[in-house]
């Protein structure tokens, strides 16, 4: 069927129509507009002297967190730079486009630093700042977030009142930080005397000083109990003894570092809390261990517990070691790396998924640069990337899937990584770039994303 041509008239009158209809639609496109919102903190108090912009138009808010911007069209784009010490919620870092009110939260972020240390508790993140600062996110149970509260955070919020920290350690619910000066601080869930001091509660939110200890070098917070090196190569712990993993020779907790005195004449260069067991390196490259054996962990060739040191494997040219539940990676001076441990996953030699009694040999293609012990999975850093292989039931292998692998396999999705920090199911990293990622489980906000989504792959996480 042909449709019919309409008459000139009828041509003429639609033709005006349109023309009448678009210079509408024109006008509207350049019709100037007003804007305004509130800004607030992420507690939700308002937010003064933060900056909005719109090309040349900028208004700072005022006391009640306000602003207005005037006489906008279409082709502004309105951005919110940070404040200093501030982010935004990604999703609302810039708007375009009329709109009478748009309202923006803040979060609280170390913009412009770099980043030293990263670790991970049983659901939360710590990561410490090259200006010495902590920022934790995260399950705040028993205020382990240091922000003086018990409020659970899903990005960033500073330690409180803590400074010139050189390192940092998570345990289960507990965190310590180091300065430079040498003394030890503690915060969060104070429990069998895992502070390293008395509390009269179990929580303590902000960072609380271990009054007793001094010229500390280095600092490992275990799910239960934590340890000292000082400068002087002697070791200290505190805390939960109920498998001797204090070293001092008896299963009785104590809320005070005490000495490790078993070790007496061996000069020791780091050590690793663990679950319910402890393992130290000294400086002739051996590896020492005490605590809970029941997986093997202590690498002696038995499964009997120990509550006094006792050497792991014979081996005696180890560089770095790492620990996690019950399991240990070590690191030899000729690339090597050997574990031990529980083994369920393969996680502890790469091969089998039978426990190991004595440091074994993992098999991989070339030549360590570090390790990284997860719960029940491993880490190996090597030239060309990332080993990684173990449990991945919340994809903390980072590989994209959740199935579990028993056998080291070179992961593309973690080349670039530089460390990373992993709990039971969760991991925090940072690239050779300096940029911040995190990936696996989710539930509390542990990732620092902004959500609870879990992931499978790296997610980049402001910074």
């Amino acid at each position: 069927m042909f449709k019919k041509n309409p008459s000139p008239l009828r041509a003429a009158l639609i033709t005006f129509i349109a023309i009448v209809f678009l210079s509408s639609l024109s006008g509207c496109k350049t019709k100037p507009f007003d804007i305004s919102g509130t800004v607030l903190d992420q507690f939700g108090d308002p937010a003064s002297g933060v900056s909005i912009t719109a090309d040349t138009e900028t208004a700072v808010t005022d006391g009640d967190g306000k602003y207005s911007i005037k006489g906008l069209t279409k082709a502004n784009s309105l951005v919110v730079p940070s404040k200093e010490g501030y982010l935004f919620n990604p999703s609302q870092a810039s708007v375009s486009g009329p709109s009478s009110s748009v309202n923006f939260t803040m979060v609280p972020g170390p913009k412009g630093v770099g980043i030293s240390d990263i670790d991970m508790g049983a659901s939360f993140s710590a990561v410490l700042d090259t200006e010495g600062r902590v920022w934790m996110c995260g399950n705040n149970e028993y205020g382990v977030l240091g922000d003086g509260t018990n409020i659970d955070r899903l990005y960033w919020v500073r330690s409180a009142g803590l400074d010139q920290v050189v390192d940092i350690s998570a345990g289960y619910g507990h965190i310590h930080a180091l300065r430079s000066d040498g003394t030890v601080w503690g915060w969060g869930f104070a429990g069998s005397g895992r502070l390293g001091f008395s509390s009269p509660s179990l929580a303590v939110s902000n960072p609380t000083k271990i009054n007793s200890l001094s010229g500390i070098a280095s600092i490992s917070a275990g799910d239960y109990h934590s340890v000292a090196v000082g400068n002087d190569g002697k070791v200290w712990a505190w805390g939960s003894n109920e498998a001797g993993q204090l070293g001092v020779g008896d299963t009785t907790p104590r809320s005070g570092p005490v000495q490790v005195v078993a070790l007496s004449g061996v000069s020791i260069i780091d050590a690793c809390a663990a679950s319910n067991f402890t393992i130290a390196l000294s400086d002739d490259g051996k590896v020492w261990a005490w605590g809970e054996n029941y997986y093997g962990q202590l690498g002696n060739g038995s499964t009997l517990s120990s509550s006094v040191p006792v050497q792991s494997g014979t081996l005696d040219d180890f560089v770095a070691i790492s620990a996690s539940s019950s399991h240990c990676l070590a690191l030899r001076s000729n690339g090597e790396v050997w574990g031990w441990g529980s083994n369920g996953y393969g996680q502890a030699d790469g091969k089998t998924t039978s426990n190991v009694l004595s440091p074994a040999k993992i098999t991989i293609s070339d030549m360590a640069l570090g390790i990284s012990a997860g719960s029940l999975s491993s880490f190996i850093f090597v030239p060309s990337g990332v080993y990684a292989w173990g449990a991945n039931n919340s994809g903390q292998l980072g590989e994209g899937s959740t199935l579990p692998r028993n056998v080291p396999v070179l992961s593309q999705n973690l080349s670039s990584m530089h460390m990373i920090a992993s709990n039971y199911s969760s991991c925090i990293a940072f690239s050779t770039l300096g940029d911040l990622y995190a990936w696996g489980n989710n539930h509390k906000g542990q990732l620092c994303t902004g959500d609870n989504i879990t992931r499978n792959s790296p997610a980049p996480i402001v910074w």
